[in-house]
């Protein structure tokens, strides 16, 4: 469960100060004037959690959470319980993108399969053509000089591809 929440988080420094850079004077004066310690507001944004085995509340940086979230790294409950995103968004999408390249692969398998097939029965279609052209029966394999003569005159240009 996701709460997100907005913390100010204050970071003390020793040494100059980004104010300085950054030409306010100023401000620059006042903070040197305090021992020479630099105060920086930094605000992020943090992902709140509930630990699913001990459930204790704690929070962790937005960024983190998103990285764990896409590669699936894992981290620690507060109470020291490991914790990981088990599918995550990119490991959905790669299965997905396997399923659809295998599914690619046999369809691509049974169309040149089917080409194939066709290419047989085109070639024998064109050998029963021929020999029926030459005179030759189709079922005892004989030769008739007349069923020649005949294809010769009345089917000249049917048969012949």
């Amino acid at each position: 469960m996701k709460y997100p929440v907005r913390e100010r988080i204050r970071y003390t420094k020793t040494g100059g100060s980004p104010l300085e850079a950054n030409g306010q004077a100023e401000e620059a004066e006042e903070i040197k004037e305090s021992k020479g310690m630099a105060k920086v507001n930094v605000i992020t944004d943090l992902a709140v959690k509930e630990c699913p085995v001990c459930g204790v509340f704690y929070a962790l940086p937005q960024q983190l959470d998103g990285k764990h979230q896409e590669n699936g790294e894992g981290w620690y409950c507060p109470n020291g319980h490991t914790l990981v995103y088990k599918d995550t968004e990119a490991m959905r999408l790669r299965h997905r993108l396997d399923q659809t390249e295998a599914e690619l692969d046999r369809t691509r398998g049974n169309l040149d399969g089917a080409l194939r097939q066709v290419s047989a029965h085109k070639g024998a279609i064109t050998r029963m053509k021929n020999r029926s052209q030459n005179g030759v029966c189709q079922e005892c394999h004989r030769h008739f000089e007349n069923l020649e003569r005949h294809m010769k005159t009345k089917h000249k240009g049917e048969t012949k591809e």
